[in-house]
């Protein structure tokens, strides 16, 4: 029983169903308004303000207990005002459990970073948010798994290849993801330079698909350990995955090759034989779009070019309709456990070298989480999916998008760029070696919590919760700024404010552990601090149902940092003081108010990935 269910169930039986609640302006208002006279008003015209009435009258017989009195408010909210005391026995029953949302098995694919190089911020908001997502989801008790899907064969890794043939770099001076950092930009200026040197990237790419040649092989020892190292830095942020989908299995075990046969059977894509395709088979969007001066631009996509070499968008089709996830080719991946880079003891599926059979894909539902940038190709997916028959396995494809990340100039600065720094943003690009790499980021934050005096375990864990919260208190739909000194801040919106929050409320306990043992009672009279505190706690099932059923950890930040606040104010409250308060009471009442804080907030912030230290 939780207290919206309670709210719910009262409204049922008049007829009012999954009706708004929202919070009054004001406290004299009420403690929560129902918007549904204005639902009423457009339906039959009638004035929002008069339906509040009557619908006051009509609820009034038998609300439930915990409701004191209802108000009206201009225009036409109807306001409930709670008894405090009945809140707080509520509080103390209140279930917290979730319903399942889904009984069929979910692949979550996210972080799918090029194994190319390190990563950089802009990878962890990926990262970041694919995890909270999967906490999410598997607190409701989902059956999920969690892939990363890795190209190894595509023209990223190709370019790293090639840089390695062309600079012959020693790979024992420098960690190898951060050498192929430099490597990748550097390659991109001489390729834009030189015919030869696309022509030999085209060779590469060649080999990385046919598996074949000295290329492939360089590129299966390079790959395996710069992934290695993603994993690790993704390990230090406590990211982990329960398979590794390299795409060069898709290659090795034909299933790309099955499900080429099978767009051309189902007549879904068609080789052109004329104009600026010519050569390469299409997924037909009515041709030719465009004509300029330099070329023609087709509407038509791509998915095998002229010189043989699969497109990204084909061989993503092929990893959907593989036994990875939607399992409609019938041949299976074969995988083989490895340990988890990262995580002691852990280990994960690899599509890599794959021997056997494994409990792998074979999904309902698959939800991906890629950058905004990528809407137009999920897009494509979709109606290629749509076009071969599986109308469900298109509605069941949810693309998860997230906006871009950039550093202020001063971060920038601070982390140790070098470049431009006139403008208000810095931009993520690999291409150019624009960027800061996540673990420079993660151990930059680090050593300044050092500097404060905390020791290494809690300095990691307040990294940690510093750039996690940074990354998922705005909306994925929105750009992040991130902010060195706002992440930092021990006060205000901040990861480290809610884990120092959360240690107060833990100090607080340990001093009065004696008192916790006695008998709770609830006091005659509760302050309107101690109400707003428990009105805030009593909220949670609601948020996390919200929040799970939208996919959205943002709305778990906004909770969890409205909640220390709420507990914040009640604790630092003169009349509110636990340690000199002499009613025994009220004493052990408020340090209940503490332990369901500290109860509440810690599983808001383990959705976040964020645990907080116990001591600091």
């Amino acid at each position: 029983m939780t207290l919206f269910s309670i709210l719910q169930n009262w409204l049922k039986k008049h007829g009012f169903s999954k009706e708004d609640f929202v919070i009054p302006p004001e406290p004299h208002f009420g403690d929560l308004g129902l918007t549904v006279a204005f639902r009423l008003a457009k339906e039959n015209g009638e004035s929002p303000i008069k339906l509040a009435h009557a619908l006051k009258e009509k609820l009034i017989s038998d609300k439930p207990r915990l409701i004191s009195e209802l108000k009206v408010s201009q225009p036409g909210y109807l306001n409930l005002v709670f008894d405090q005391r009945e809140l707080a026995r509520l509080l103390k029953r209140q279930d917290f459990s979730l319903k399942k949302l889904f009984s069929e098995k979910i692949v979550l694919e996210h972080t799918s970073v090029n194994p190319n190089k390190a990563l950089h911020i802009g990878h962890l908001r990926n990262a970041i948010l694919g995890d909270s997502i999967a906490r999410l989801l598997r607190k409701s008790d989902v059956n999920l798994e969690v892939q990363n899907y890795i190209d190894d064969t595509g023209v990223q890794v190709a370019d790293v290849i090639l840089a390695l043939e062309v600079y012959k770099p020693s790979l024992k001076k420098k960690r190898l993801d951060y050498l192929t950092w430099d490597l990748y930009s550097l390659i991109q200026k001489d390729l834009q330079r030189s015919e030869a040197l696309k022509k030999r990237r085209d060779e590469i790419l060649k080999e990385l698909e046919t598996r074949k040649g000295q290329a492939a092989r360089k590129a299966l020892q390079i790959t395996k350990k710069i992934v290695e190292l993603q994993l690790k830095t993704l390990a230090k942020f406590d990211i982990a995955y329960d398979v590794l989908i390299w795409e060069s299995s898709l290659l090795e075990e034909g299933i790309w090759q099955k499900t080429f046969e099978v767009l051309k059977k189902r007549g879904v894509i068609k080789l052109e034989k004329t104009g600026p395709n010519k050569g390469a088979w299409i997924l037909p969007f009515g041709g030719v779009k465009e004509i300029t001066e330099e070329k023609i631009i087709s509407a038509d996509k791509i998915l095998v070019k002229s010189n043989g070499l699969a497109t990204y968008l084909a061989k993503d089709i092929a990893y959907h309709l593989s036994s990875a996830k939607f399992a409609k080719i019938a041949d299976p991946i074969h995988f083989r456990l490895v340990p988890h880079p990262g995580f002691k003891g852990r280990e994960l599926w690899s599509s890599r070298d794959g021997k056997e059979l494994a409990p792998v894909g074979r999904a309902k539902r698959v939800y991906t989480v890629i950058d905004l940038r990528q809407h137009y190709l999920q897009t494509l997916l979709k109606e290629a999916l749509e076009r071969l028959g599986y109308p469900e396995l298109a509605r069941n494809t949810v693309h998860l998008a997230y906006e871009i990340v950039s550093l202020s100039p001063k971060t920038a600065q601070a982390l140790g760029f070098k470049g431009d720094l006139e403008k208000k943003t810095l931009k993520m690009s690999g291409r150019e070696g624009i960027g800061v790499k996540a673990e420079d980021l993660f151990e930059a934050v680090k050593r300044k919590i050092l500097k404060e005096g905390a020791s290494p375990k809690e300095a990691t864990a307040l990294a940690n919760a510093a750039i996690r919260y940074q990354m998922l208190k705005v909306s994925p739909k929105s750009p992040i700024v991130f902010d060195l000194e706002e992440a930092l801040k021990t006060t205000g919106d901040s990861g480290v404010y809610l884990c120092y929050s959360c240690v107060r409320a833990e100090a607080i306990l340990r001093r009065f552990a004696r008192i916790r043992k006695k008998k709770l009672l609830f006091p005659q009279k509760i302050s309107e601090l101690e109400k707003k505190l428990i009105l805030k706690i009593l909220f949670w099932p609601k948020i996390l149902e919200e929040a799970t059923a939208e996919l959205n950890p943002t709305k778990i930040s906004r909770f969890a940092y409205e909640l220390a606040v709420a507990f914040n104010q009640f604790y630092e409250a003169p009349n509110l003081l636990i340690r000199s308060e002499k009613n025994k009471i009220n004493k052990r009442f408020r340090i209940f108010l503490v332990e369901s804080f500290l109860k509440t907030q810690k599983e808001a912030l383990e959705l976040l990935g964020i645990f907080p230290p116990k001591k600091i």
